[in-house]
C-alpha cells in the first residue's frame, strides 16, 4: 500500500518540479475572480494550468505572473482577446517595469477570508436544505463579524456563482436557485436601504438592461458604490434603454452601472446596449460587469464601456470616475 501512487505527494510530483497552486490561491494573488480565470483559460488560452488525475487545475508561478500582467494590461484598456497569446516578456514590456501588486496575502486577511468561507459553507447548506430561515440567519451573522465588502466578496458573490453553476448543471433544482436568490435579494436590499445617503455626489444609476432579469449583481454594485461615496439610484432589473437614458439625463448622473448575469450571448441585450450608448450624452459613462459580460465583449468595445471582472476593479473604476481621471 505504501507504493500506491494515489498519495497527494506522488500526484503532485508527477506534474513536474515547478511550484503549483490551486485556483483559490491564484485568486488571492491576482485579484481576478475564479470565473474570469477560467474564461481566460478556456476561451483565450491565456494560461495552460496542469491538472491532477481528478482534473483539478494547478497553476505555476509563471501562470500567476501572466495573469497579473494580463489583468494590468486589460485595466489599461487592452482587449484580452488581442493580448492573451502574447509572450510573457512582451506583456512585461507592455505594462512597464512597475512591480506587480500582491493581493490578500497577509495572515490577517487569509484568516478573515477563511472565517467568511465558513459562513459561505453554512449558506450553501441552508440553500441545499431549502431552509430560508437558516440562510437569513447566516447572512445576518456574517454582517456582525465582517465588513460589508468582505461579506459581498467572500460570501454573497461566491454564493451567487454557486447557485448559478448548480442550477445550470442540474445539481440544484430551480427551487434552490429561486429560494437562495429571493433571500439574498431581500438581504442586499436592506443593506442598500440602510447605507444610502441622498446627500452624496456624484450620482450612479444601477440596473440591468432589458432582457436581464437577474438583479443581484446590480444590487451588489449599488452597495459597493455607496461605500465609495457615490449617491446611488437603484432602478431594479430589466430596464429598457430609453428608460435608463431618460432617468440618467434627468437626474444628471455621472455614470450607469449595468449587471449582465444571464442569459449570455443574447443579441437583444447587445442591441439594447448600443441603443443606450446612442441615447446618452458622452459625459455619462457606462460601467458593466457580471458573469455574462465576456460574451458581450465586442459590444462593450463598440460602446466604449468600462468593464470590470471583480468587485475591487469596479471600485477602482468608480474612484477614477469620481475624480475625473477617466
Amino acid at each position: 500500500m505504501m507504493n500506491d501512487k494515489n498519495t497527494l505527494s506522488d500526484r503532485f510530483a508527477s506534474l513536474g518540479s515547478d511550484p503549483i497552486h490551486p485556483i483559490r490561491y491564484v485568486v488571492k494573488r491576482t485579484g481576478l475572480s475564479s470565473h474570469v480565470i477560467r474564461i481566460w483559460e478556456k476561451r483565450y488560452e491565456a494560461v495552460k494550468p496542469k491538472r491532477t488525475d481528478t482534473n483539478r487545475r494547478l497553476y505555476s508561478d509563471e501562470d500567476i505572473e501572466r495573469l497579473n500582467l494580463l489583468r494590468q494590461a486589460t485595466e489599461a484598456g487592452e482587449s484580452i482577446g488581442q493580448i492573451a497569446h502574447l509572450p510573457t516578456p512582451v506583456l512585461r514590456e507592455m505594462v512597464g517595469e512597475q512591480p506587480l501588486p500582491i493581493f490578500s496575502t497577509s495572515y490577517e486577511k487569509v484568516a478573515e477570508e477563511t472565517a467568511a468561507e465558513d459562513f459561505l459553507d453554512a449558506c450553501k447548506k441552508a440553500v441545499w436544505d431549502l431552509n430560508h430561515r437558516s440562510l437569513e440567519n447566516q447572512l445576518a451573522q456574517a454582517t456582525l463579524q465582517h465588513s460589508q465588502m468582505v461579506v459581498l466578496k467572500h460570501i454573497v458573490l461566491p454564493l451567487i456563482e454557486w447557485l448559478g453553476d448548480g442550477w445550470q448543471s442540474g445539481l440544484l433544482r430551480i427551487a434552490h436557485e429561486h429560494m437562495g436568490s429571493a433571500v439574498m435579494r431581500t438581504f442586499l436590499g436592506q443593506i442598500l436601504e440602510s447605507t444610502a445617503n441622498e446627500q452624496q455626489d456624484p450620482l450612479l444609476l444601477c440596473t440591468t438592461p432589458s432582457g436581464q432579469q437577474h438583479e443581484l449583481g446590480a444590487l451588489i454594485a449599488a452597495i459597493a458604490a455607496v461605500n465609495e461615496g457615490w449617491r446611488v439610484l437603484y432602478l431594479g432589473p430589466d430596464m429598457p434603454a430609453e428608460e435608463i437614458a431618460g432617468v440618467a439625463i434627468a437626474r444628471k448622473a455621472r455614470a450607469i452601472a449595468l449587471s449582465l448575469m444571464y442569459p449570455a450571448s443574447d443579441p437583444r441585450v447587445g442591441q439594447e446596449l448600443v441603443r443606450l450608448k446612442r441615447l446618452l450624452p458622452p459625459e455619462i459613462a457606462i460601467v458593466i460587469g457580471g458573469r455574462a459580460m465576456t460574451s458581450y465583449a465586442h459590444v462593450l468595445e463598440r460602446i466604449r464601456a468600462f468593464s470590470h471582472d471583480n468587485l475591487d476593479h469596479f471600485r477602482f473604476t468608480l474612484q477614477h470616475l469620481a475624480s475625473g481621471a477617466i
